[in-house]
């Protein structure tokens, strides 16, 4: 590709401004980056991380840019109307791992994203508050070696939105086997 092909491409990748062009995108768009930066703010008042963890709001607004650009692409690869709520998890998550807007200088608080996206996944798995899952599930052995596994992944392995869905769908389908025992 020749030089001037690079420079073409790269606003395609950089600016947001075609995905802001109608007021429900931009409704949207605000509502996700206003959802994610309260929610941010509750998780680190509960892990206690006060004064020591903040959220970058430009970086959360690059990632929650990132999310809604990715979900366009899909809809329009796949000729899809509406996005599954695995799809939408996944997604969520990839993006907030990949921009970080956690930032902490406290060394000890390295994995605050990992934590967070944690938190917001089991409270997509249990459809309940996030911080609150937690007591439920070191009461079970086998779904905390499932959340171990979980954010051990979210620490150390490549987190795409493809594998993340799927482990999420695998989740989801154990749950109903284990009822219909």
């Amino acid at each position: 590709m020749t030089e001037q092909g690079m420079r073409d491409i790269e606003p395609k990748y950089v600016e947001y401004t075609d995905l802001l062009e109608t007021p429900e995108m931009k409704e949207q768009v605000g509502s996700r980056l206003n959802y994610f930066l309260q929610a941010m703010e509750t998780f680190i008042s509960a892990m206690g991380y006060e004064g020591k963890v903040t959220v970058n709001q430009a970086i959360l607004t690059y990632a929650v840019l990132g999310y809604f650009t990715d979900v366009r692409r899909l809809k329009s690869f796949t000729h899809i109307k509406l996005v599954n709520e695995f799809k939408i998890a996944a997604y969520e998550a990839q993006w907030l791992l990949s921009r970080r807007a956690l930032q902490s200088s406290d060394l000890n608080i390295c994995f605050a994203n990992e934590e967070f996206v944690l938190s917001h996944l089991q409270k997509f798995l249990y459809g309940g508050k996030p911080y609150e899952t937690r007591v439920a599930v070191s009461q079970n052995a086998e779904i905390q070696g499932f959340h171990d596994s979980l954010y051990y992944h979210l620490k150390y392995r490549s987190c795409d939105a493809k594998n993340l869905e799927l482990m999420l769908l695998a989740f989801r389908a154990g749950e109903v086997v284990a009822s219909d025992a």
